[in-house]
């Protein structure tokens, strides 16, 4: 049975950002101009609406769910062209994820592209949220009768809940990380495939999971030492234009009283979210690297196959 190093794995993110810092930066950048269209978009498409709903979630009280829920469904039709957008822009960035770490030498445009491997990824990604729909309303229906049921035992039904409860969790957590390479699947097969990531994955729960947990922790550590560094350095640039007495009104300019686009790309914010965008892309690297690379060490399958190739066999590293 093929093993993988899960801290290899994990660390896969930090090896493709040092390998690959060209490449990184232009994911970064297309995140950018990402975040500042989907902002256009929404107050675009959403207009009046949008601006109340932004003032109210961002004033000093929150906004209650009577005032909020008609704004919301008004809002609706911006929000899924925003949503369906953004999949197709997830899907564009984690195929050049797992272009170069399992194509490696096909680097040209840093890795994008708008082809069939695009195409693929955003039609798992909406097979697998269908699935995901239908098994967490299966797997509400059963735990919701199992914890009725048990509080009619008395003590004894507190224990059966918090079993429940625990089932519920690996229910969905066992599936999630036995299916995670499906993704990098579809992309070496070059058609769509969910469940032959099961075969691939038997047997390898724990280090796969491991290395997943292990990328959470440092997605946390580097976003956490990441704010703080930028918060210092914003803290240092207001103590530099006027003093200490200009620190909080530098700090409040991150959440303008604008609520407006014009209000959120005035520099403070425009700043903030360059920031946002830039470790989004890291954390997005660390966490959904290590799929393609266990894939990578499982099968040892990098690179493509030549356009002439013939056909390979059942058992070749194409077949």
């Amino acid at each position: 049975m093929s093993r993988f190093s899960p801290s290899d794995a994990a660390l896969e993110g930090f090896r493709l950002t040092r390998e690959k810092p060209l490449a990184v930066l232009v994911w970064a950048a297309i995140r950018i101009v990402f975040s500042v269209a989907s902002l256009a978009l929404l107050f675009g498409l959403g207009g009046e609406t949008f601006e109340k709903f932004v003032a109210l979630e961002n004033g000093p009280a929150k906004a209650s769910p009577e005032l909020a829920l008609p704004m919301v469904q008004q809002l609706m039709p911006a929000v899924s062209i925003v949503a369906l957008v953004s999949l197709v822009f997830y899907a564009v960035i984690y195929t050049a994820v797992l272009r170069a770490i399992l194509r490696p030498a096909d680097r040209r445009f840093a890795y994008l592209r708008l082809s069939m491997d695009e195409a693929r990824q955003f039609g798992l990604a909406v097979i697998g949220f269908l699935l995901f729909l239908a098994y967490i309303f299966v797997a509400s229906i059963v735990s919701g009768l199992l914890i009725g049921v048990s509080s009619a035992l008395g003590p004894a039904g507190a224990v059966v809940q918090i079993v429940v409860i625990l089932a519920l969790v690996a229910a969905f957590v066992y599936p999630l990380v036995r299916l995670s390479l499906a993704p990098a699947m579809t992309f070496a097969d070059g058609r769509i495939t969910l469940f032959r990531s099961l075969p691939v994955t038997k047997g390898q729960f724990w280090s796969v999971f491991g290395a997943y947990v292990l990328a959470l922790v440092l997605t946390v550590v580097v976003c956490l030492l990441a704010a703080v560094v930028f918060m210092f350095v914003m803290g240092a640039i207001g103590i530099a234009q006027g003093g200490l007495a200009a620190l909080p009104a530098m700090m409040g300019a991150m959440q303008p009283d604008d609520m407006t686009l014009k209000g959120f790309l005035a520099p403070m914010r425009l700043a903030n979210l360059v920031f946002s965008a830039i470790l989004g892309t890291l954390a997005y690297l660390i966490m959904f690297a290590p799929a393609a690379a266990i894939f990578r060490e499982l099968t040892g399958r990098v690179g493509a196959p030549t356009a002439t190739a013939a056909a390979p066999k059942p058992g070749q590293p194409w077949g």
